[in-house]
């Protein structure tokens, strides 16, 4: 199929590496003018993930061009960190990734979208291969398959649920508290939908853009900010930040009130300065920090995970064989033919 993919994710990397790399691919690889590459790509930036999936001729030149391209934004060694795979290895990878099964979060519902997202975003800015838009259709339909077909995939495996249960842990109840949201991302309108249903006192978003209607149809009540409320931190119970940021978005807390609050920075590069760890009274959970308890849904599923990999595995083969008999067809009705030919 001449396809591949370059990447990095939360098992091969320390999350300072991590944080790096991706603000390197996005650098170099995110823009719609950005032809540097001149083959069909279509990338993927998650909180804990950055990815290229690319299709060409010459699939390794282009392996080796996208190495050099990165080196341009990392000044340290980086290589040992990546992962690459090809052919049907970078097919039943995406398959893997699409299903939740390469999450820090094994089973997450939130990848299917990002996958699916980045898939249409590609493809409306630039032309992809046949090949990359067979990978992406198939692996978004394998993933469909195995959230419909495996438990794991099924009972709540969503950040949200594991951020409630976190608060859970920190206060006593929801009443009184207030939350602040920060970026009107797809991270944070998954998490504050599962918010909306509890007792908070009050929830404010804040974004630079005008939230859409449906927006508020669906989150009615949540008030709408612009990011001058950063400056008043200290007033919140709950801060959770998700969206993309050139710089620190949250330094420090001015005003600094004591009482107990938990902030949740899902963003990677991070958001929220690390020295805020340090503030008494104030807990700090970054994705890595997150991923801790991710660790532990794994092991717990551990024989049906085992069951649904062989079946990807399978399914992979499959439609793989198939790509390539449909592409030696095509090849055979595209060839002309002559008299000569036939005699």
């Amino acid at each position: 199929m001449d396809i591949a993919v370059v990447g990095i994710n939360h098992t091969c990397s320390s999350f300072t590496l991590r944080e790096e790399l991706t603000r390197a691919f996005e650098k170099a690889f995110a823009f719609a003018d950005n032809d540097s590459l001149k083959c069909s790509y279509v990338l993927l930036l998650t909180c804990n993930r950055a990815e290229i999936y690319f299709s060409a001729k010459e699939i390794t030149k282009v392996h080796v061009k996208i190495l050099n391209i990165l080196r341009r934004y990392v000044s340290f060694a980086f290589e040992h960190a990546l992962y690459s795979y090809f052919d049907t290895d970078t097919f039943l990878h995406l398959a893997r990734v699409s299903s939740g099964l390469d999450s820090a979060l094994v089973g997450e519902s939130e990848i299917q979208s990002q996958v699916k997202l980045a898939y249409e975003k590609a493809r409306k800015t630039r032309n992809l291969s046949s090949s990359l838009h067979y990978l992406f259709q198939k692996s978004l339909r394998l993933g469909k398959y195995t959230r419909s077909d495996f438990s794991f995939s099924k009972e709540g495996n969503h950040l949200s649920t594991v951020i409630l249960k976190q608060l859970q842990c920190t206060f006593e109840a929801f009443d009184g508290l207030s939350v602040l949201f920060l970026g009107n991302s797809e991270i944070n309108r998954r998490v504050l939908a599962a918010f909306m249903y509890k007792p908070f006192e009050n929830i404010r978003l804040c974004t630079n853009h005008k939230v859409d209607p449906s927006f508020e149809r669906r989150f009615q009540g949540v008030e709408v900010l612009d990011y001058k409320e950063v400056e008043n931190l200290s007033f919140y119970d709950i801060v959770v930040v998700a969206g993309k940021y050139d710089k620190y978005l949250i330094e420090e807390i001015s005003n600094n009130i004591p009482k107990k609050r938990i902030f949740f920075d899902l963003c990677v590069p991070r958001s929220v300065h690390p020295k805020l760890q340090h503030y008494p009274d104030l807990t700090l959970f970054d994705m890595e920090k997150l991923s801790v308890l991710f660790d532990k849904r794994q092991k717990f599923y551990k024989k049906e995970l085992l069951e649904c990999e062989e079946h990807l595995a399978k399914y992979v083969g499959r439609y793989f064989l198939l790509f390539h008999k449909k592409s030696e067809r095509k090849k055979f009705y595209q060839t002309p033919t002559t008299l000569a030919d036939v005699s």
